[in-house]
């Protein structure tokens, strides 16, 4: 089995070394590493024999980390910075953190009027306020790691954060202000 991971990890590179820019590259081996094997495939087949057997999961994991290992040379290759995580969130820290957006959630719905209120109506006012100001003040970030005026910017969390990340903060906190003035107006 060795010879087919081996025979695997050369197949994905050598599919995109044809490609010579770099974006081109990436797109190729994330096809390869995360689009449908179709039936023949040595993945199609490594797949289905890794949910029955323990051994072919390792082999599979095996293959697949040697084209993670690849991926990040590529990015690498591409200018993305190679840097340790700024921080480890612990399970614990991440179940807080989606405990606390369900539960904004859940005060946008009463807020909007979609569930009935609860609370008293000033508290809305404040909470809508607090929640708004919140998630603006993420948007905008901290001027080094977070928000549109970040300045580090070569990470693959930067890039994200720039596209992704903070564009959303800006569009709940706006949206959360909007409602709570619609909703008191």
């Amino acid at each position: 089995m060795g010879v087919y991971v081996i025979l695997q990890k050369n197949n994905v590179i050598a599919a995109s070394i044809i490609h010579a820019a770099a974006d081109e590259r990436i797109r190729e081996v994330l096809t390869q590493m995360f689009g449908k094997t179709k039936r023949g495939d040595f993945m199609f087949y490594l797949r289905k024999l890794s949910l029955k057997d323990d051994s072919y999961r390792a082999l599979l994991d095996e293959v697949e980390q040697m084209r993670m290992e690849f991926m990040k040379e590529l990015l690498i290759q591409k200018g993305m910075q190679q840097t340790d995580l700024l921080f480890k969130p612990s399970k614990i820290g991440t179940s807080i953190v989606a405990f606390l957006l369900a539960l904004a959630a859940w005060f946008v719905l009463q807020l909007g009027g979609v569930a009935p209120f609860r609370f008293f109506h000033s508290f809305y006012s404040y909470g809508a306020g607090l929640l708004s100001s919140l998630f603006i003040l993420r948007s905008i970030g901290d001027f080094k790691w977070v928000g549109f005026f970040k300045r580090k910017k070569g990470t693959v969390f930067a890039k994200w954060d720039t596209v992704l990340y903070s564009p959303l903060c800006f569009l709940l906190g706006t949206a959360i202000l909007m409602i709570m003035l619609l909703r008191t107006a």
